[in-house]
């Protein structure tokens, strides 16, 4: 399954879990390359993207403050 979703005027592909487990190392890749692309088991929906300096700096900070 493969379809296109509007989020805040972005189109992003979103592809099953299925399509995930066998193309995961090319999708990866084009998340490392600055894509950000979804997952979905149907019912519930992630997005993978990459990770910019802010997002680091908050995981890190929230880390270090647990």
């Amino acid at each position: 399954m493969r379809f296109l979703n509007h989020i805040h005027n972005l189109t992003m592909e979103v592809y099953s879990v299925e399509h995930w487990q066998e193309n995961w190392d090319e999708l990866i890749e084009r998340v490392e390359k600055g894509e950000s692309i979804g997952v979905t088991n149907g019912k519930n929906t992630a997005i993978m993207m990459p990770a910019d300096d802010e997002l680091i700096r908050i995981y890190t900070e929230h880390n270090e403050a647990s």
